[in-house]
This record gives structure tokens, sequence and C-alpha cells, in this order.
């Protein structure tokens, strides 16, 4: 499995600049939510399930992780329909897990998803008593919709209030340059964990 940190870097600098670049360039009227839904859904898959939904590209293709959307709705169907997309996720985990179980001792795969954690720790409590399948399906659902709308939420707030204080966002423009020794019209760069734990004022304003 590809380191998590990685992904996530990947999927900022590959995904979401991409995006965000196209859309810029077009000039086109761009719905953060959505934009950030769909970077913290693929983000939260890869931490769940070591897979890329890929539901963050230029096109922005529908998806039929969209009925995630709509579970806020009460309609019994759309209850229906996500236990169905979590009842396929779910068998796919399973065969990616049994394959990788096959391997010789030579071949051995690093198996370290957040599901598969839940997994080991649910037969420890339980034992032979439980029913992993029903449980970890149900964390899964849970999951998906938590770490997709938390995250996305609350980017999706910080980008609309910096775009009412100006003066707010000057001073996050300035501390970045600062910090990663910009100079003034020099073009943006990617920051490390490191230089972000020093991004103080950034932090304030998260």
């Amino acid at each position: 499995m590809v380191a998590l940190p990685y992904r996530i870097i990947n999927n900022v600098e590959k995904k979401l600049m991409s995006v965000l670049e196209f859309m810029s360039e077009r000039g086109s009227v761009t719905d953060l939510q959505s934009i950030f839904q769909r970077l913290t859904f693929d983000g939260t898959m890869s931490l769940l399930l070591d897979i890329d939904p890929e539901t963050l590209t230029v096109d922005l293709p529908h998806s039929k992780f969209a009925v995630l959307n709509r579970l806020k709705v009460g309609n019994k169907k759309h209850f229906v329909d996500a236990f169905k997309l979590s009842d396929e996720l779910f068998y796919k985990f399973k065969l990616g897990k049994r394959e990788k179980e096959t391997k010789t001792n030579d071949e051995k795969v690093e198996d370290l998803t957040l599901l598969t954690g839940y997994m080991r720790e649910y037969k420890v409590e339980t034992g032979s008593s439980g029913n992993p399948d029903k449980f970890i399906k149900d964390t899964l659902l849970n999951l998906m919709v938590a770490g997709r709308d938390t995250t996305s939420s609350v980017l999706t707030s910080f980008f609309y209030l910096l775009d009412k204080n100006p003066v707010a966002e000057s001073k996050i423009r300035e501390e970045i340059r600062e910090q990663l020794g910009m100079k003034e019209g020099e073009e943006w760069k990617q920051f490390s964990a490191n230089e972000l734990g020093n991004l103080v004022y950034l932090h304030a304003a998260l």
C-alpha cells in the first residue's frame, strides 16, 4: 500500500490543483463544496480500502458514490442504494484481502488499511461469536459519509470566509511567502508537513 501521506499530497497536487487550474482557465463557475467532497472522499477511500475511486478528475464524472449525497433526504430507497454500495465495496475489499493472504511469504503485501485494523480489533473483542462482515459493512458506510462530509464542509466554509475577509487572506499569503522564503511574483509551490507546522496564522484561521 502506498503511504497515506503521499496519497494525500498526490491528491492535492495532481487532482485538486489540476481541476482548479482547469476551471480557472475556462472561467467556469465552480462548486467548491462538490470539489472538496470529491477530494476528501477519494482520500477516505484510500485510507479505508486502499483504493482510489477517482471521483476528482477534470471532467468531474457522475459517480455512483453520489448516492451518499442523498442520505440526508430520508428517502428509504436512498438508504437501500447506499447499503448496496457498501456491500459492493466490502465485497471488493474481501476479494483484495483474500488475494493478499494467498501470497507466498516472499511476496508478503503490507495490509495497513483502517478497515483491516477495525476488523482485527473486532475479532479480538468478539472471538468467534461476532458477525465481522456486518460490523465492517456498517463501519464502512459510516466512515465513508463522515470522512467525506466533515472535512469538505470545513474547507468550504473556510474559503467562503476568506472571500469575505480579504485582510485575513492577505495575512495568510504573507505568512506562507515568509515561511517558504518565496519572493513576490514567484510561482506558488506545495509545502511539506514540517513547513505547514510553522504556519501559525493559517492554523488559527482554520
